[in-house]
């Protein structure tokens, strides 16, 4: 994605399940930056179908994270708890 490379303040969203779509939709609607990381292929998809920006790729990897920019603001919502303490960690 050579967009995310432009971004700045950004926020990060892992995950695009239920949360994930619902906190989404929220940064949009305040015509804020979003980017979703997503593994799943399919909803990764149906994302960008949407217009939001997809990384695909796995969360808990620190090299994923800090192509997205992990320091400019986070949100954990995959749907493992455990997942969710590793990537924040």
């Amino acid at each position: 994605m050579k967009e995310l490379k432009n971004l700045e303040n950004h926020y990060i969203v892992c995950g695009a399940g239920r949360a994930g779509q619902r906190v989404s939709q929220e940064i949009t609607d305040r015509n804020l930056d979003c980017v979703i990381i997503e593994n799943d292929e399919h909803k990764a998809e149906t994302f960008t179908d949407q217009g939001y920006r997809i990384m695909l790729g796995d969360a808990t990897n620190e090299k994923v994270l800090k192509y997205a920019g992990l320091e400019r603001g986070l949100v954990c919502a995959v749907n493992s708890d455990p997942e969710n303490l590793y990537i924040v960690s």
